[in-house]
């Protein structure tokens, strides 16, 4: 039912952008946020990103975007690389709500990594042509290279400058 449901949203977001105005924008991203994995206490989380969003006139929005994380944990060289898609529209003039299909690799000290795939959503306002503000919540199944499960929650805190 999710497949159905995903493809027809997907089917239905390509024709309404075909016959759209569009404007494109390009972004640099800094994000600070917590993250928690097996169940652990949070850490801080540091971001910068880069993304380019098409924003079509009929409010429909979508985009994809990279990011390098910094977690300020335990030990040592904890960083993050993903890739994120971005789906969503605008209900209101500066704004937009979206939900996001995500891709990670983690790098957990010297010795450990681990990759996942997630989910979440996010809301925006576009506070000025140049800068907009975001919260985004992601949530990732999680597989360490050693064959262990886990799953890792992000709650971020973003601004953005497009261009």
């Amino acid at each position: 039912m999710k497949k159905i449901i995903a493809t027809a949203l997907i089917i239905g977001l390509g024709f309404s952008a075909a016959h759209a105005e569009t404007t494109t924008k390009k972004d640099f991203s800094v994000a600070v946020g917590t993250s928690t994995a097996m169940g652990s206490s949070s850490e801080m989380e540091y971001k910068l990103g880069y993304g380019v969003t098409k924003y079509f006139d009929s409010g429909i929005m979508a985009g994809v975007n990279f990011e390098v994380g910094l977690m300020n944990g335990e030990k040592e060289n904890n960083y993050d690389y993903s890739g994120n898609v971005k789906v969503g529209f605008s209900p209101i003039k500066n704004g937009a709500v979206y939900g996001i299909g995500s891709a990670i690799y983690q790098s957990i000290g010297t010795e450990i990594s681990g990759y996942g795939f997630g989910y979440g959503a996010g809301v925006e306002y576009r506070i000025t042509d140049s800068f907009a503000a975001a919260v985004e919540y992601k949530t990732y199944s999680m597989t360490l290279e050693s064959g262990i499960d886990y799953d890792y929650d992000n709650t971020s805190a973003v601004l953005k400058y497009t261009f």
